[in-house]
């Protein structure tokens, strides 16, 4: 091989390595992984109108209701029983926003809500009674009033979990057993099977 070879192969390995390396800062830059996102940069790819103060003082406003649910979002009175009820923010960065915000009983009375006033549940939190008005189809494990009070909750069920269950009797054989899960009720899948045999032998709902 030449001189002039060698040279020209040196200067073509060089400009792969800077296309490479800018190929990479360019990547890098549109980057949207979640800790290089930031407030500025989704305001720069919001296709609507920029957030002016108001706006951003009704949304601090509206996040401390959640996290507390000490006032109503709607005529600002203090909360003895809270109504948790979804409503609209409008639109904001990528489109339009809704979200439970707490009310009163004086706010909830002058709408179609007011008829499920009997379905209040105390709070596992604090205590208070709480009128969900969003049906999901199922059952909830607990009742909260607000985000601060669901966290309380989930640290006391992280801890219930944590607790050793103690021995228990199986309800086939009648032998004591040290459960794996809260709801185990039998000791080993042979007497599970056995149960269920039974059931539905006497024609019971297996």
């Amino acid at each position: 091989m030449t001189e002039a070879e060698l040279v020209s192969d040196a200067i073509a390995a060089r400009e792969d390595a800077e296309t490479r390396e800018a190929l990479r800062e360019s990547d890098a830059s549109r980057c949207t992984h979640p800790q290089n996102v930031t407030l500025a940069g989704l305001e720069a790819q919001s296709p609507g109108p920029r957030p002016n103060d108001e706006q951003r003082a009704r949304w601090r406003r509206r996040r401390e209701l959640q996290a507390t649910a000490a006032r109503c979002y709607k005529c600002d009175r203090p909360l003895e029983k809270v109504w948790r009820v979804r409503v609209g923010f409008g639109y904001a960065f990528f489109g339009y926003h809704h979200g439970i915000v707490p009310w009163c009983c004086a706010c909830a009375s002058r709408t179609g809500m007011w008829g499920m006033r009997s379905c209040a549940q105390p709070c596992r939190g604090c205590g208070r009674l709480v009128v969900d008005t969003e049906y999901r189809g199922y059952s909830r494990l607990y009742t909260a009033c607000s985000s601060n009070c669901r966290k309380l909750i989930h640290q006391e069920l992280r801890k219930e979990r944590k607790q050793p269950l103690g021995e228990r009797v199986c309800g086939c054989c009648r032998k004591d057993f040290a459960p794996r899960r809260a709801d185990q009720r039998y000791c080993s899948d042979g007497c599970r099977q056995r149960a269920y045999r039974q059931r539905k032998a006497k024609g019971r709902a297996p």
